[in-house]
Order: structure tokens, then C-alpha cells, then sequence
């Protein structure tokens, strides 16, 4: 095997954000996932979520309205049937829409930057809902279901300062639900 399909298969891993390249340093290396990187994450993610949805809500009366809703009754049904591989998208769909709606160009560089980690982020909540699924005591995944439809609502309603509050929460809420299940599941 020559030395190209590997450093092209390395290459690729780097762009997906799964492997990284140290600055003055050769060779790759895997992605540490620890609790600051998370941290750090989870501040970029609302650094973008969070204007992009008072944005929504500031133009409540253009949003698709019906599709939001779509993607709110799509979550909680590949819940309720644990479908999680539709589960994770539709999760990943709302929060693509909600960026893609504002038309910030900024934004949007901003949260393709950042969607990388997303990826690798959907990839750890789909195999932990794979793995332990819904039974789990410390189970928050209900309560993001009702979180994206209180997005959804504030944004219906151009309710601005509510819909942001409401996404923080969210995030919040999923900062601490990934914090839990991967340290305490010993990924970490």
C-alpha cells in the first residue's frame, strides 16, 4: 500500500474533524473529546444558534412555519419509534434551518466551521441512543423534543426574547445531557 491512499484517507478524516493535524507537529492525531473541547462547543454553537433563532423570530411572519413544525413532529415520532438514525438528522435538519432561514452569511460560515464537531457530536448521541436507548433514568431526550417545539412556538409567534432564551436553554440542556452520558458511560 503507498503512502497517498492513506495520507488522502488521513486528509479526509481531518475535513470531517475526526482526526487533526498539531500545528508544528507531524503526523494526525484523534480528536481529544474532553470536557473543555465540549464546553467550547457548546459556546460556538450558541454563538450562532442563538442570534440565528431570534432572527426566526424576527421575521416570523417569512418563516416556513410548516416545515419548522415538520421537523419538530419528525424528532418526536423517530423518538417515540427509535429510529435514531432519523432522530439525529431531524435534530440536525431544525438547527441547519433555523441558521440557513437567517441568510447570514456570516452565520452560516460561522456554523459550517463548527458543524465538523457537529458531526462528530451526532455520531456520539446516535451511538449512545443506539446502545442504551430511551430507558436510561437520566434520559433528557423528552425534554429537547419539548425544547425544539418551544423554539418553534416563540418563533411562530415573533416572540424574539423568548425564542433566544428558549434556544439557550436547549443548548444547555444539550451541553449537560452529552456531558453526563458521554463522561458517565466512561467515553470520556
Amino acid at each position: 500500500l503507498s503512502r497517498a491512499p492513506v495520507r488522502d484517507a488521513l486528509n479526509a478524516l481531518v475535513k470531517e474533524g475526526l482526526v487533526m493535524v498539531k500545528p508544528n507537529v507531524h503526523g494526525y492525531y484523534a480528536l481529544d473529546i474532553n470536557s473543555s473541547y465540549i464546553a467550547d462547543f457548546f459556546i460556538a454553537r450558541s454563538a450562532v444558534e442563538v442570534p440565528a433563532t431570534k432572527i426566526c423570530a424576527e421575521k416570523f411572519h417569512t418563516i416556513d412555519h410548516a416545515y419548522l413544525k415538520e421537523c419538530c413532529d419528525i424528532f418526536r415520532k423517530c423518538y417515540q419509534t427509535k429510529d435514531y438514525n432519523a432522530f439525529v438528522e431531524a435534530d440536525r435538519n431544525f438547527h441547519m434551518f433555523l441558521v440557513d432561514f437567517t441568510k447570514n452569511s456570516f452565520l452560516a460560515e460561522m456554523y459550517a466551521v463548527i458543524n465538523r464537531t457537529m458531526e462528530y457530536y451526532s455520531s456520539l448521541s446516535l451511538f449512545y441512543l443506539k446502545h442504551y436507548g430511551c430507558n436510561d433514568v437520566f434520559n433528557n431526550f423528552e425534554m429537547m423534543i419539548n425544547e425544539h417545539i418551544a423554539i418553534y412556538n416563540t418563533i411562530r409567534f415573533g416572540i424574539v426574547d423568548s425564542a433566544a432564551a428558549a434556544a439557550q436553554r436547549h443548548l444547555d440542556t444539550c451541553y449537560s445531557s452529552f456531558i453526563h452520558y458521554y463522561f458517565s458511560k466512561g467515553f470520556g
